[in-house]
């Protein structure tokens, strides 16, 4: 189970498309990935444009033979096309849901149901509760984003799948809050490449983690979203956190070798450059850098406890999602408060 597959089936949903919109749109992972996908009766009515935009209506003899025709003046040949190219594929929630119960550590259940939001499972924390596990896959449709927040607005005390963060909206995330749902996004989530994730850790109160957890800087108030906070990177391996009318410092630690702590060095290139970018899988520092920048992005979390990641990934960069600069000190711009 990959992150293209969370992305791709946010972009191509949950009602059925075309085998060949998933292979192409899954490219290298469609062999691993297949087996998450299951037959529709009926052959799909229109196919991926392989060389353009748009999409390409099926015509054919409805048994063997078919084509790919554009809707409007014909340009160029047909696209021929095979049974087993227009057989519509559509998520299976069962296997769906028994490879995320043993990635994530829950137990998967077939709870019944035909809709976008379904509930697959349950986790019971230690000596607390059972939380019902939910993952939503969108339709593909203009109004996914109210139904979202429909079929969750009477749920409380839930974990909430979405395959990317595209679907965690502020409306979505003060309704997390209120109704105390824990919500993921799976697409970020196999994107770290953390392949022995366990809900039991991401649901661990500060007391009970087994790492050293860090006291918050800033305690969010109702409706706080990371594009509020402001980071202000001073020298001395400081960092200054703002918003509303709270506003503290931090700084990071390093050991005698070092001139500036890896945190610390990241947020000046954050700062600068208004992204970070791993090395190349291929380099010999990847994975020692990566977990590196994965460190720095829980402490912010652990100093400003928001329910989503600050950072979000575009086209292969790390893109903050809160507003960083250079200190005065360090020829930034004035101090403000945000």
């Amino acid at each position: 189970m990959t992150a293209r597959l969370w992305r791709v089936l946010d972009r191509l949903g949950s009602t059925g498309n075309a085998a060949i919109d998933w292979r192409l749109t899954l490219a290298d992972d469609w062999e691993d990935t297949r087996a998450y996908l299951e037959q529709s009766p009926g052959t799909a009515d229109s196919v991926i444009n392989p060389d353009g935009p748009g999409r390409l209506s099926v015509v054919g003899d409805l048994v063997s033979q078919y084509m790919a025709i554009p809707d409007d003046e014909p340009q160029g040949p047909p696209l021929p096309l095979s049974a087993e190219d227009v057989a519509v594929l559509r998520p299976d929630w069962d296997a769906l849901a028994a490879e995320l119960g043993e990635q994530l550590g829950f137990v998967a259940a077939d709870w019944g149901g035909d809709g976008v939001t379904r509930q697959i499972g349950i986790f019971q924390p230690r000596s607390e509760l059972p939380r019902p596990v939910i993952l939503h896959l969108p339709a593909g449709t203009f109004g996914d984003p109210t139904r979202l927040h429909h079929d969750l607005c009477e749920l409380e005390n839930a974990i909430v799948l979405l395959p990317t963060a595209t679907r965690l909206s502020p409306r979505l995330q003060k309704l997390g809050r209120r109704n105390q749902l824990k919500i993921m996004t799976l697409a970020e989530l196999f994107d770290s490449d953390t392949s022995n994730f366990h809900l039991s850790t991401a649901m661990q109160s500060p007391s009970n983690s087994p790492n050293k957890r860090h006291k918050p800087v800033l305690h969010p108030k109702p409706g706080w979203t990371w594009d509020m906070v402001r980071i202000e990177v001073t020298a001395a391996g400081r960092l200054i956190f703002s918003c509303d009318d709270q506003r503290k410092e931090f700084t990071f630690r390093k050991s005698k070798e070092e001139i500036y702590s890896h945190g610390y060095e990241i947020m000046l290139n954050v700062a600068v450059l208004q992204e970070w970018q791993n090395p190349p899988s291929n380099a010999d520092d990847h994975e020692k850098v990566r977990k590196q920048f994965r460190r720095l992005e829980n402490l912010l979390i652990d100093l400003v406890p928001l329910p989503e990641r600050p950072f979000r990934r575009v086209q292969g960069a790390f893109v903050p999602s809160f507003r960083v600069s250079l200190h005065k000190d360090l020829g930034g711009g004035a101090e403000s408060k945000c």
